[in-house]
């Protein structure tokens, strides 16, 4: 017998050996809201397969190539991996006996991006990504030189990011100010391709719903009405504070939940890991174990730290 005492995502194993197999299941006890199974598993191994595939991707002008192979099951189906370029499917060869993969890009003098999805049989999943060949570097007048530099001029040329207008017609990203929650809002709904204008009235009802900027309005709406962005309580009711600074943990959570639930998280070995508010653990080690975000040299988090408009690229980017 579990015990539902948590919110957010959890793994339960249940040993049904010991029950005779599984006939049905059954909850007991009161409370309200829902519950979502995101996967059952049946196995017949005595530890359930939590390994996820082995990937490698690698990019060599608009050759794409890579291996995907399983401890557990050796080759994956086809139909089990997924390889984007810029968030486009594209199509590939996959051999499941050596685990090699090939696909071939059109020309482009764009940069982009390819990401390579994999599960093996157990459900476990991973994905890498790597860069091909491209241009867009002078996109902002400010980034040369700048360690987010091929990240914000890839969501440049994507038209994720816009910039800042500067004399003579140039361009700023301002890579180094901290990135506000209007902005991230944007960018986000950008980057998700979300039809912002289909989300006329919003859902939720901010008691600032009037500070917030016009050029930003309609992503606020989309992704307060989608649950990616749920606004912060006050004394007077939920505020989306749009010109607040967003914080790391609060980027982890609204990228996290942009994502299916039930994915393998990281261990938080960070060394301020028990400042990162319980709201936003799981999301944090969601996107630690993908890659998407990482920690400071110093072995810390900084959950409560502000997130950089050039680190938001760097995680879009990721999460790509």
């Amino acid at each position: 017998m579990d015990t539902l005492d948590f919110r957010g995502w959890k793994q339960l194993t249940l040993f049904t050996r010991e029950y005779g197999g599984i006939q049905g299941l059954q909850l007991e006890g009161s409370a309200s809201g829902s519950i979502w199974l995101d996967q059952l598993l049946l196995t017949d191994y005595a530890d359930p397969d939590l390994e996820p595939p082995v990937v490698q991707l690698q990019t060599e002008g608009g050759l794409i190539t890579g291996t995907v192979t399983d401890a557990l099951d050796g080759g994956l189906n086809p139909e089990n991996i997924t390889l984007l370029l810029d968030g486009e499917e594209l199509p590939f060869t996959y051999d499941p006996v050596t685990g090699s993969l090939q696909a071939l890009a059109e020309d482009s003098p764009s940069q982009r991006r390819a990401t390579l999805w994999a599960a093996d049989l157990s459900g476990n999943r991973i994905c890498v990504s790597a860069w091909l060949d491209g241009g867009n570097s002078d996109i902002f007048a400010d980034m040369d030189g700048h360690w987010a530099e091929q990240y914000a001029a890839y969501l440049g040329g994507l038209g994720v990011i816009t910039g800042k207008p500067g004399p003579e017609e140039s361009l700023y990203f301002d890579p180094d100010s901290p990135i506000t929650r209007a902005e991230f809002a944007v960018m986000l709904c950008r980057w998700l391709k979300i039809d912002t204008e289909a989300y006329p009235e919003i859902t939720v009802e901010f008691t600032d719903e009037w500070d917030i900027p016009a050029w930003a309005a309609s992503s606020a709406r989309a992704a307060a009405t989608l649950g990616l962005i749920k606004g912060e309580g006050t004394d007077e009711g939920v505020a989306f504070r749009p010109a607040a600074t967003l914080t790391r943990a609060q980027a982890a959570t609204i990228l996290g939940r942009t994502q299916a639930g039930g994915l393998i998280a990281a261990d938080l070995a960070f060394s301020d890991a028990r400042e990162i508010p319980a709201w936003a653990r799981q999301y944090v080690a969601q996107l630690v174990f993908q890659g998407v975000i990482s920690g400071y040299g110093d072995g810390s988090f900084a959950p409560n730290g502000t997130l950089t408009r050039a680190q938001a690229a760097k995680i879009l980017c990721e999460m790509t």
